[in-house]
């Protein structure tokens, strides 16, 4: 069957050769044809634009005569006759008139306009030609428009200064052209099956082919190169108008060079002449085709037996045929036969000795594919249980093995799977060390570096060691990443520790040292009152660092799990009083209460939620604005069985994206201003535990510059 195709596939491409040969001439033909029709619309674009420029041309070099005669002639009957003589010249002219530099028309032809009413003597400073005048230049050209008075069509207007011999502006002279006259010219080089339009400077239509007149310059103007040719004459262009596609040439004219003129033909004639080749091809090649397969057909029946019965014996392999297999003719085939016998016998010894082979490579393949799976499971389990991050590198750099605990490191940073991307791009995209950021270079290329991993989960510390792997032909180089986070953490709150320790310790401290020499003095002399004074601010010193050990007491209570509270129907609005009482030595504050009166009694632990309220309170004092009267707002009322607890202050507020850290330990807002607010940054984490230990929340909406809100909710 596949012989019997190709026999018929052969036939078929010997005679389609001369097949396409034809349409290839047939084909050269058309492009000459198309090409001949494109050089003759390219000159016909060509000549249009020149017989314009040659009208144009000729007008304004009448209208240049008449700006330098007619300030000379004294009268306006003089002018008129001047003007008509004129107007014989240049079939184009509708009219023409000369107008002071007032606007007054003193001189015109015709004398008089379609309604018969005279022309002369006209104010002109309302018409269009009037407004577009120039006087840094000695001529003007108008785009085409709708003209009423002495010429009721769209025309288009040259206009020209006048000038006395001593150089005097003496007024303009004017002109309005008959668009017909150049539509004309178009007329007398349009050709069967072409599209011409003209179009003026603002992109109205001086003349449009049949079939155009009503199509909007915009629908062809879509592909027309905007700017000038770079080189002279048209140049190809293609537009749309609906659903017809036109394919031709572009030429701007005008003394100015801002006419268009555009010749255009149907791209469907094209594309009848390339269907027409095609469908005489495909004629041809089916009837080629059909004679090529019964020829085939005549041919292959001897050829097809021989090979159906040589084919019958391959596919059986045996080495001598059936006697209905036999080959009697054809003795190629004849011949093929024996030695396909032959053959086989050859064939018969060697498979015996191959199996051997193979049968003991098989269990030699077996033994140490077993060996070696042994090994890399030993292996992958030692790897997937270490504590730290492994990843393995080709010789290319690229990440051809990672543990599990690696592919968790990374699973928050890196875009997509980790396993076939470069460890350089990948370090370079996940890691940053701040200003001081290693290169991705210099991190695989040896030794420990401690690289800051930024991801939406929050901030992790790694340690990154990368190690040569020497010998092996797959894994070139190995990295070992070890979580230091908690270290890095450990270490800041260490460093934070000490700082807020150091300082609010060495500052009662040093206030009370100072008040107790002071008191020593016997010669000092010091009154009872001032005594009094001295000893009441160690006393409020003494009471900072009780504050400060109690608030540490407090921390560890929370972190060892026995910090509790004793719940008790109270009233708030003392507590509440309380707190204000405490704060006030912190600085000047209104504070303003409001409760709600089913919110007046709480079940609560009272010496606790002083606490809490103390916090908030002490919190929106130091953080106060210093431009403005700090204002705190404290409000209470019960909601769905809840207490919502509100304060409100008029503070600096928390920077955006600050606020979950707020209750994070020694964290204070602004730590540029620790030094004069003072604080441990403990009071937010005590107050979050309080709440939580009542079964409640609590909450911070803030806005920079503007203030905070903190709501507390438990339940009622």
């Amino acid at each position: 069957m596949q012989f019997r195709k190709a026999l018929t596939a052969a036939t078929a491409a010997v005679a389609i050769i001369p097949i396409v040969v034809l349409a290839a001439f047939e084909w050269r033909n058309v492009v000459s044809e198309m090409d001949a029709l494109e050089k003759r619309q390219r000159m016909t674009a060509e000549r249009i634009a020149e017989a314009i420029n040659a009208r144009l041309s000729s007008a304004l070099e009448l209208m240049l005569l008449a700006a330098s005669e007619l300030p000379e002639l004294a009268s306006i009957e003089a002018r008129d006759r001047t003007l008509s003589h004129i107007a014989r010249a240049e079939p184009a002219f509708l009219n023409l008139h000369f107008d002071t530099p007032e606007g007054i028309s003193r001189g015109f032809h015709p004398l008089l306009n379609p309604a018969g009413v005279p022309n002369n003597g006209v104010d002109h400073r309302g018409r269009r030609h009037w407004k577009e005048r120039r006087t840094d230049a000695p001529y003007w050209i108008s785009a085409s428009f709708e003209a009423t008075g002495a010429a009721d069509e769209r025309i288009v207007n040259i206009g020209a200064q006048a000038r006395t011999r001593t150089g005097e502006l003496a007024g303009f002279a004017v002109c309005a052209l008959d668009l017909k006259k150049f539509a004309a010219l178009a007329a007398e080089y349009e050709n069967p099956g072409d599209a011409i339009w003209i179009t003026d400077s603002k992109g109205g239509i001086l003349y449009a082919s049949r079939g155009l007149e009503s199509a909007p310059i915009s629908t062809f103007e879509a592909l027309i190169p905007e700017e000038s040719p770079t080189s002279p004459g048209p140049i190809p262009f293609q537009a749309a108008q609906g659903q017809k596609v036109l394919e031709g040439w572009f030429a701007q004219t005008g003394l100015s060079g801002d006419w268009r003129v555009m010749v255009a033909k149907p791209n469907a004639l094209r594309q009848m002449e390339l269907t027409g080749i095609v469908l005489r091809s495909l004629l041809l090649i089916l009837f080629v085709l059909g004679a090529s397969g019964l020829a085939g057909m005549l041919a292959r029946r001897p050829i097809e037996k021989a090979l159906f019965k040589l084919q019958s014996q391959v596919a059986a392999a045996r080495p001598e045929p059936l006697s209905c297999e036999r080959i009697h003719s054809l003795a190629e085939f004849e011949a093929l036969q024996n030695e396909f016998g032959l053959l086989m016998k050859r064939l018969s010894i060697a498979r015996a000795e191959i199996e051997s082979v193979n049968r003991h490579l098989a269990d030699e393949v077996a033994r140490q594919t077993k060996a070696l799976r042994t090994q890399m499971e030993m292996l992958s389990r030692i790897f997937e249980s270490l504590a730290d991050g492994l990843l393995l590198l080709d010789q290319e750099g690229v990440i051809v093995w990672a543990n599990h605990r690696a592919e968790r490191l990374f699973a928050a940073s890196a875009s997509g799977k980790i396993l076939g991307s470069a460890a350089g791009t990948l370090v370079a995209q996940c890691f940053r060390a701040g200003n001081k950021a290693p290169e991705p270079e210099a991190v695989l290329s040896g030794g420990t570096h401690r690289l800051q991993l930024k991801s939406a989960s929050g901030e992790h510390f790694l340690d990154v060691t990368a190690f040569p792997i020497e010998g092996g032909d797959r894994f070139a180089r190995g990295i070992l990443i070890h979580d230091a986070t908690d270290a890095a953490r450990m270490e800041t709150l260490k460093e934070n520790l000490i700082g807020v320790v150091a300082h609010e310790l060495k500052t009662p401290l040093a206030a009370i040292a100072l008040s107790a020499e002071t008191l020593t003095r016997r010669d000092a002399g010091w009154s009872e009152e001032f005594e009094d004074d001295l000893l009441q601010g160690m006393q409020r010193e003494v009471g900072a660092l009780q504050q400060l050990i109690s608030d540490w007491l407090d921390v560890a209570r929370i972190d060892g799990g026995t910090f509790i509270i004793q719940k008790r129907i109270v009233q708030l609005k003392p507590i509440i009083l309380r707190a204000q009482k405490r704060v006030r030595a912190l600085g000047p504050a209104q504070i303003r209460i409001t409760i709600d009166p089913d919110a007046e009694c709480v079940n609560v632990d009272p010496d606790r939620f002083l606490q809490l309220l103390t916090n908030l309170l002490s919190n929106s004092v130091r953080y106060r604005a210093q431009e403005r009267e700090c204002i705190i707002e404290v409000h209470a009322e019960t909601k769905h069985s809840e207490l919502l607890l509100s304060v409100s202050d008029n503070g600096i507020g928390i920077p955006e994206g600050e606020e979950k850290r707020i209750f994070d330990r020694f964290y204070q807002v602004n730590m540029g201003m620790r030094r004069r607010s003072g604080g441990t940054g403990l009071g937010l984490v005590i107050s979050l535990a309080i709440v939580r230990a009542h079964g409640g929340t609590i909450e911070v909406a803030s806005t920079p510059h503007v203030g905070s809100t903190f709501t507390v909710r438990i339940p009622y």
